[in-house]
């Protein structure tokens, strides 16, 4: 790293003090179904016992925890898919909030950019929340050509077609992952339409990043809360998000934090119960 920085100059957002437009956060706390407290518990026990030592890593370990916590944080029937369709759950209360949206922003044509990092959509039949999303929206009445998959432009010609489609209302729920659209930045410049974005399961680093765009943005993140009120996402935010706060501008400052970021997701599977 020290060889590195002897060639390059980096300079982190916090560095530049960029000017941003001002974004309007709104978190969904949604309460976790009983199975869903039942597989939490099984998280931290199955932590504790990977803690104190004994336990093969080639039959358990943290990544693989952390895994199946992001799965049960987003939808019960990635764990099970014999699992029922949870009317209260993230992926129903986001179908929702878009619905809403898209019909009081009809004049106006507004763009809604769903990032989900998981359960993208698949071609042999098993359950995907993508498609899960999708046939919810149709549902409620938003017309399918309205609706779309950035795994669909599988090349930079098709990416731009369909950000132009964005851009000029025609296609006004795009559902990616963050790794797909990273670059939505790009779609939502050089347009007066307003932007809302939903963070059903995505980085927290991403969700920052998202901010800066030229148009108005509404930012909605869906959480679930467990026992004493404490937020899942405080497991999978500082597993997945630290880490990648890591990579991104703590190793360029020279600040190496992989190991608290350990201790960290350690305390909070421990916090969970």
């Amino acid at each position: 790293m020290a060889a590195f920085k002897e060639v390059a100059d980096i300079q982190t957002a916090d560095m530049l003090k960029l000017p941003v437009p001002t974004a309007n956060f709104h978190t969904e706390v949604i309460q976790p179904s009983e199975l869903q407290k039942e597989m939490i518990k099984g998280l931290a026990e199955r932590a504790e016992k990977i803690r104190a030592g004994g336990v093969d890593p080639h039959v358990d370990n943290m990544l693989r925890i952390t895994n199946d916590g992001r799965k049960l944080a987003l939808d019960m029937r990635l764990i099970n898919p014999l699992a029922a369709d949870d009317p209260n759950g993230k992926v129903a209360v986001c179908a929702r909030n878009v619905f809403r949206i898209w019909e009081q922003t009809k004049e106006k044509r507004s763009a809604q950019l769903v990032f989900c990092d998981l359960s993208t959509p698949t071609t042999d039949g098993s359950f995907s929340v993508y498609d899960d999303l999708k046939k919810k929206l149709m549902d409620a009445g938003i017309p399918e050509e309205e609706i779309a998959f950035i795994h669909t432009a599988d090349s930079e010609a098709k990416k731009k077609e369909l950000f132009s489609k964005v851009r000029a209302g025609q296609v006004r729920v795009l559902l990616g992952s963050t790794a797909k659209m990273g670059a939505a930045k790009q779609l939502c410049m050089n347009t007066a339409k307003s932007v809302k974005l939903h963070h059903v399961l995505a980085g927290i680093i991403a969700a920052i990043g998202k901010a800066f765009t030229v148009v108005p943005v509404v930012m909605w993140t869906y959480k679930i809360t467990v026992t004493r009120q404490r937020a899942f996402g405080c497991f999978i935010g500082i597993v997945h998000a630290a880490l990648q706060m890591a990579h991104r501008v703590h190793i360029f400052r020279g600040d190496f934090i992989c190991q608290v970021c350990k201790l960290q997701a350690r305390d909070a599977v421990r916090q969970l119960i």
